[in-house]
């Protein structure tokens, strides 16, 4: 077999959909992890997923907001969704990502130790939330996976006024 054979032969298989290749759904969900739970949140909310290496910490913000971010220019605001959720676990965070989210004229920055992977949000049931839930959690979390992570409600996120800060 020639070289252009083989080369026209492994284009046709690479030119195949990504589900046909690996039998699976196109994964459309970005996890990441915060302290010790995962978060998860729709591709059509991330603008960008982002090193951080500065937070520059700004007076009279809530809680939730520990300061802003400049990426390339861009001032976004950093929340930390454990804290806004109420969902406080003990450790040790060591903050160096973040998830640019961006829908409805709003953009800031949520967040993160570490980005996780890609799933589908098929995998993620809305029905099965625990008890001990609070009403922020039920009204910001829009599903919950067989192994705990949770997927964020993005349109909740970027039209909610309780977690977008006016200027």
């Amino acid at each position: 077999m020639s070289n252009r054979n083989i080369l026209k032969e492994r284009a046709i298989v690479n030119a195949r959909p990504e589900k046909e290749l690996f039998g699976t759904e196109i994964e459309d969900v970005v996890m990441f992890k915060l302290i010790k739970t995962l978060y998860a949140i729709e591709n059509k909310w991330i603008k960008e997923i982002v090193r951080v290496k500065t937070i520059a910490p700004i007076p009279g913000l809530p809680e939730f907001v520990p300061g802003l971010l400049n990426i390339r220019g861009e001032i976004y605001s950093a929340v930390n969704i454990q804290i806004f959720l109420e969902h406080r676990e003990i450790g040790i965070s060591d903050i160096n990502s973040a998830v640019i989210i961006s829908g409805n004229g709003v953009e800031y920055a949520l967040l993160a130790d570490s980005i996780n992977g890609f799933d589908s949000s098929e995998n993620f049931k809305s029905d099965s939330f625990p008890e001990n839930f609070n009403s922020l959690q039920r009204e910001f979390i829009k599903g919950i996976s067989s192994n705990g992570t949770l997927l964020l409600d993005g349109d909740a996120l970027t039209q909610n006024r309780k977690i977008i800060i006016e200027q």
